[in-house]
């Protein structure tokens, strides 16, 4: 019998609802944001809302709940706004809260000075931790026996666990893990580990966390994958990342991986007090929140479905790498899209996969020749394929592709920076306009390319999530992609061994190209491969669906 799905919640600080309340505002919540991402993936969970559950804690630290009474107004408003509006995303960027947080940073930095910040958000934050840090009267110890009990029960199960955690919520969760691996000796582990608006990355927390004398029992054992989530202004998320500070979770084998999303992440909730850009329900209706759950729910061991990805749009039917192709991809339900990239002579990026002009454009040149001025002068038409069916249609920019995915808060795009452009432009050069472009939506992309420095440096001078493409399938190719670790692999099928991909394990996933056979693209999660990209985007999301009902 395959695992059931369990969703554990952990809240943050202050009093909360009670717990049968609580939770079906925040089960509320995480739908919402899933709906934003998949609406057919949101009625699923919703019918199995049993598998959540919520480690309340906060009336046995407070001694009392609170009303939630006067927030569910504004709970239905925060569900009904699409996304952050231009208001919420200017005062979340205030300059009050920027000058709060270098107070805050420079307290952080010298630990006894924080104490002494003349801040109530301060104040009460280190008024309500520290009895939890020291463990007055067995506080701490009393409200991690909840959590724990709730993992040993999902272990005892055969339950695949995602452990979200706010605030507090997450340093309480981080403790529970470090005491199961450290103290139980326990063998309960989870599948995910969902951080939202969490005080981890603050060198305050970190000292006081268990396991902070050192070593390699520093560390839980019992995390496989952790995905933290920073809104923009959020103060209580001092640190916004993560990965920087625990990376030796990785390095010693205790954690595959660990992404950080913190750049233009808003959190748009509203109550009488006005905007608040750390309340928990803010997060969980946000798309970033809301893909990380849905990319983990899809992870279906009964009958898994592979996720569909629009390669350059919708080729099949309109012209490759286009506005109206990647418009009626996402019209048809893709929440994954792939683009090609390079640069104009002018050094502007554009959607266009070659560089020679002829196949997409009709007329013979190099794309490098040409300024973007010159740029729009072509067509996008694909005249091989579509004669003059689209002729005339415009060579997009990326920056243009970036302000369509704006509108389509659920989609993701894979960016695949040609390796053309960076032999041609140089690497640093290349990346860092290509960076600058997505810079609005730079949280729901991923730089792929066939150059390995091209991602490394997306990686490390951007924190850009990554994926290299495959040219090779042999030894050499693979010890380079453990070298380079990145969060994706790209293989064409033509490259890929008819064998299951054992060999090839690791903390990535894997992405097939191009499968237009729906039978096949469904047989790919068995391999280990759980990403496919199709020139028949609309039809393959609904073949792929029909291939998966009929081999239940």
């Amino acid at each position: 019998m395959a695992a059931r799905r369990r969703i554990i919640y952990v809240p943050g600080r202050n009093m909360k609802p009670e717990p049968a309340i609580h939770r079906r505002h925040l089960w509320r919540c995480i739908l919402n944001g899933v709906r934003r991402v998949d609406a057919r993936l949101a009625d699923e969970m919703e019918i199995e809302s049993s598998g959540f559950t919520l480690a309340a804690w906060n009336h046995m630290y407070y001694a009392a709940h609170a009303s939630l009474q006067a927030d569910i107004p504004w709970i239905d408003k925060l569900i009904a706004q699409k996304a952050a509006d231009n208001e919420d995303r200017v005062q979340a960027r205030a300059w009050h809260r920027v000058a709060t947080q270098l107070m805050y940073e420079v307290g952080d930095r010298f630990h006894g000075l924080i104490k002494w910040i003349p801040d109530e958000r301060v104040k009460a934050m280190v008024r309500d931790t520290e009895p939890y840090f020291v463990n007055q009267d067995g506080v701490a110890n009393n409200i991690r026996k909840p959590l724990k009990e709730l993992i040993c029960d999902a272990m005892d199960a055969g339950d695949r666990v995602l452990l979200i955690a706010h605030s507090m919520g997450s340093v309480i969760a981080y403790d529970v893990m470090w005491q199961l691996s450290h103290v139980d000796r326990s063998p309960c582990s989870i599948d995910l580990f969902l951080t939202i608006g969490s005080p981890l990355g603050m060198r305050y927390v970190q000292k006081h966390l268990l396991g902070s004398d050192g070593g390699r029992r520093s560390y839980p054992s019992g995390i496989r994958r952790w995905e933290n989530v920073s809104a923009t202004g959020d103060l209580i998320s001092l640190d916004k990342r993560v990965r920087d500070d625990f990376a030796q979770m990785i390095d010693d084998g205790l954690i595959e991986t660990i992404h950080d999303h913190c750049g233009r992440v808003f959190n748009w909730f509203r109550n009488d007090d006005g905007l608040n850009v750390h309340r928990s329900y803010g997060y969980l209706v946000n798309p970033v929140v809301g893909r990380i759950v849905a990319d983990w729910w899809r992870q279906d061991m009964r009958s898994p479905v592979p996720v569909l990805v629009a390669h350059r749009g919708y080729p099949s039917m309109y012209p490759e790498n286009t506005l109206i192709g990647f418009k009626k991809a996402l019209e048809a339900g893709a929440g994954f899209v792939e683009l090609d990239v390079q640069l104009t002579k002018d050094k502007i990026p554009v959607l266009y996969h070659d560089t020679d002009t002829m196949r997409i454009s009709g007329v013979k040149g190099s794309l490098f020749d040409h300024p973007l001025a010159g740029i729009r002068e072509l067509s996008a038409h694909i005249p091989s394929r579509f004669g003059k069916s689209f002729y005339g249609n415009p060579v997009m920019t990326l920056n243009e592709f970036s302000l369509l995915l704006e509108g389509w808060p659920g989609a993701q795009a894979f960016v695949e920076v040609k390796a053309e452009s960076v032999n041609h432009f140089g690497l640093e050069n290349t990346v860092d306009r290509v960076i600058d472009a997505i810079g609005m939506v730079i949280d729901r992309c991923i730089v792929i390319s066939f150059h390995h420095g091209c991602i490394e440096y997306a990686r490390e001078e951007h924190g850009a999530r990554v994926g290299w493409v495959l040219s090779k399938w042999n030894r050499s190719t693979e010890q380079r992609a453990r070298e380079l670790n990145p969060d994706f692999l790209f293989v064409s099928k033509r490259l890929l061994p008819n064998s299951v991909c054992a060999g090839w394990s690791g903390p990535w996933r894997w992405a097939v190209y191009v499968v237009d056979d729906a039978a096949e693209a469904a047989s790919y999660p068995a391999r280990g491969i759980s990403y496919v990209e199709t020139d028949r985007i609309g039809e393959m999301m609904s073949d792929v669906n029909n291939v998966r009902e009929t081999s239940r």
